[in-house]
C-alpha cells in the first residue's frame, strides 16, 4: 500500500544528502574563524525556512507551549482541558515553535541542547550577527537580550523594500510578518547551523592517559589540546569540560580509557570555566592539611571516584605533571 509522506519527511529526503546539518558530532566554529558555515555553499538554511512555512496556519499559539520530538504532536489543535477546568487548544508558543522546527530540521532530538529551550536560552546558543549577515534561516528576537527577551521568529527572507520577513508563532498560530512591525531587530545565527569537523586534520589532539586509581579502578585523564574561547567549548559524554592552564588543555576524567571518541564540541557564548588549583581539594574553602590528607589517599587509590568530584580530583594535580602521587600532597605543604 502507498504510504504519503508528510511535507517534512519529503523535505528531508529532497535535501538530506545535500546537508549535513546535524551528525551528533564535533560542532564547527562561525566562518570568521575557522569553519565554513554550510548554507554558503548549499543553503542548508532553506530546511529550516520550508519546514516553518508549511506550519503556516496548522499550529495554535499556546503561552508556555513546547513539543521537542520529531513529527506533530497528535494534540495540536485540539481542545485540553488543564487541572483548573480550563479549556484552551493545545499548540506551541513562539520559542516552542523554533525549537520543534530546528529539532525536525536536525532530525533528531539530541540537537536540543545545541538549540535551547526558551527565547532567552536559545538566544545564548546563537551567535550574534548583523543586519548585513542576516540570511533566511537566521533568528530574529525582540528584547535586550535579558528577560526581557520576549519573542523569537524564523527569518524566512526579505520584501522588495528590504524589511525582514520571519515566519512565527505569536497568537492566532503560526504566520509571516514583518519583524519591523514587532520592533524586532536582533539578529543572531543558531549553532546547529555550523556543519561538523570534514577531515581528522582539523581536529585538535585529544588524549587518554591513566590519572590514578580509586577503589572503582583506573581514572583517565582526558586532554583536548584546544585554546579556551569564548564562542566554543568542550564536552566529555555531554558534560562540559574545564580548561587548566597548566595543561594548556580542555581537561575531563572518567573511568572510560575509551573516551576520545566521545568528545564532542559545543557553541557557547560565555567565557571557559577553568580548573582552580589553590589546593582546597575537599572545598572546605581554605587549603588546609586535609587537603593534603586526601590529595595522598587518592593517589593511594583509597578514594572513590564519581563524576561529580570530577573537579576536585582535577585540582588535585598541584605539579602539574598529569597524575596524582604522594608529591602533589607533598605540594599542599607549599600552600598553607
Amino acid at each position: 500500500m502507498y504510504k504519503r509522506q508528510s511535507l517534512i519527511e519529503r523535505v528531508r529526503a529532497f535535501l538530506q544528502d545535500k546537508i549535513p546539518l546535524w551528525r551528533g558530532v564535533p560542532l564547527r566554529t562561525p566562518p570568521h574563524a575557522e569553519g565554513n558555515f554550510i548554507a554558503s555553499n548549499i543553503d542548508a538554511d532553506r530546511l529550516h525556512r520550508i519546514l516553518a512555512l508549511a506550519q503556516q496556519g496548522r499550529i495554535e499559539y499556546l503561552w508556555g507551549g513546547k513539543y521537542n520530538n520529531l513529527g506533530r504532536s497528535p494534540f495540536w489543535g485540539f481542545p485540553q482541558q488543564n487541572e483548573n477546568g480550563e479549556i484552551f487548544t493545545d499548540g506551541l508558543d513562539c520559542s516552542g515553535f523554533v525549537t520543534w522546527v530546528l529539532l525536525n530540521a536536525a532530525g533528531t532530538v539530541e540537537a536540543l541542547p545545541t538549540i535551547g529551550e526558551g527565547t532567552s536560552a536559545q538566544r545564548l546558543a546563537c551567535e550574534a550577527i548583523t543586519r548585513e549577515e542576516l540570511r533566511p534561516g537566521d533568528l530574529v528576537f525582540g528584547g535586550e537580550g535579558t528577560a526581557e527577551t520576549d519573542h523569537v521568529g524564523i527569518v524566512t527572507g526579505f520584501a522588495d523594500d528590504g524589511r525582514v520577513l520571519m515566519c512565527h508563532c505569536m497568537r492566532g498560530g503560526v504566520t509571516v510578518s514583518y519583524a519591523e512591525d514587532f520592533g524586532m531587530d536582533n539578529y543572531y545565527r543558531p549553532a546547529a547551523y555550523y556543519a561538523a569537523y570534514e577531515t581528522p586534520e582539523t581536529l585538535p589532539e585529544i588524549s587518554v592517559t591513566e590519572y590514578a586509581g580509586s577503589e572503582d579502578g583506573a581514572v583517565y585523564l582526558v586532554k583536548v589540546a584546544a585554546e579556551p574561547g569564548t564562542r566554543c567549548r568542550w564536552t566529555l559524554d555531554g558534560v562540559e569540560m574545564l580548561y587548566s592552564e597548566t595543561y594548556g588543555a580542555w581537561c575531563a576524567l572518567t573511568t572510560a580509557n575509551d573516551a576520545a571518541a566521545r568528545v564532542s564540541r559545543v557553541r557557547c557564548s560565555g567565557g571557559s570555566d577553568t580548573v582552580c588549583y589553590d589546593g582546597d581539594v575537599n572545598g572546605s574553602g581554605v587549603t588546609e592539611i586535609n587537603d593534603a590528607q586526601r590529595i595522598y589517599s587518592i593517589s593511594c587509590g583509597q578514594q572513590r571516584f564519581e563524576t561529580k568530584n570530577a573537579e576536585a580530583w582535577l585540582k588535585a594535580d598541584l605539579n602539574g605533571d598529569g597524575r596524582i602521587t604522594a608529591e602533589d600532597a607533598s605540594e599542599i605543604l607549599r600552600l598553607i
